[in-house]
């Protein structure tokens, strides 16, 4: 299985312009970490999970969300919504983030945000300043302090294409 956050923020109040979105995050959580203090019904299926300090978009990482019996559970996802009417799994590099305000009327976000949402454990994600004069910008990892993770709000869909290639992938 694959499936991806999609961190889900509103516009900036003060300037009316649109914030940005992650676009990379941290995992330094163990299963062990994940099952306790997501409270998951099913015992992790593989002993390690290795820390990733570069989760980006077309990646896989675990979420968590409810099983067909209501369980809640941990699945590997890919990073990058796949919608069922796309016609190429391409499309999951660019559907990689839906703002709270859109996820439920935009078509490539509709259906997942009423039937398919998850939580997207993270150890922190990313910002990055602009530097005055530079090309480049400084990154800052921004998390919780005292806990190994914390969950951003995800939408996660099976991914079949019109291709029929089943691919499971979360935003």
């Amino acid at each position: 299985n694959q499936a991806h956050p999609h961190a889900l923020r509103p516009a900036s109040p003060r300037s009316g312009t649109i914030a940005p979105m992650c676009g990379r995050f941290t995992r330094k959580y163990t299963w062990q970490q994940l099952y306790q203090l997501m409270m998951l019904t099913t015992p992790p299926d593989s002993e390690e999970l290795e820390p990733s300090f570069n989760v980006a978009p077309t990646q896989s990482s675990p979420v968590v969300r409810l099983d067909s019996h209501g369980r809640r559970t941990a699945s590997m996802l890919r990073w990058g919504l796949i919608p069922s009417w796309a016609k190429d799994e391409s499309i999951g590099a660019r559907c990689v983030n839906a703002r709270s305000e859109e996820a439920a009327s935009k078509p490539a976000f509709r259906e997942a945000f009423r039937r398919r949402r998850c939580l997207v454990p993270i150890s922190s994600f990313y910002e990055w300043q602009p530097l005055e004069g530079e090309r480049h910008k400084q990154p800052w990892s921004i998390g919780v302090r005292g806990t190994p993770l914390f969950a951003l709000g995800g939408l996660w869909n099976t991914g079949s294409t019109r291709a029929n290639r089943s691919r499971p992938s979360r935003s």
